[in-house]
């Protein structure tokens, strides 16, 4: 029997990406928003020490509709950026839509296990 390569920590919500020289971690954020962890040399273990600090973000906006003010997801390092969504850094992806505008929300839906239906 082989060890999974891709595991999910559904406690911390985290992929684990490794093989037996590396790891890629990616964590689900608020607002389902995919953030980049750690890649580098393989680890062992990982417990959720890596976790985006939560600290106010006052000059940022949040998620819509949300007064929180420690997240946003124009400070966290996104596994994708997108125009048009409070993210002001360069986008990977610009998208035109029908109506004229160029905002694309990516967001975090699911994952299944290959052979699950």
């Amino acid at each position: 029997m082989t060890k999974e390569l891709i595991t999910f920590d559904s406690q911390n919500k985290i992929f684990n990406l490794s093989n037996k020289q590396i790891t890629y971690l990616i964590s689900i954020e608020n607002g389902q928003t995919l953030c980049h962890l750690y890649f580098g040399k393989k680890l062992r273990n990982y417990h959720g020490e890596l976790k985006y600090p939560r600290i106010s973000q006052s000059f940022s906006g949040g998620l819509p509709g949300s007064m929180d003010k420690t997240f946003s997801r124009d400070t966290v390092p996104k596994e994708y950026s997108s125009a048009g969504e409070g993210d002001f850094r360069a986008p990977a992806a610009i998208v035109h839509n029908s109506d004229g505008s160029n905002a694309l929300f990516l967001t975090y839906k699911s994952y299944k296990k290959e052979g699950e239906a």
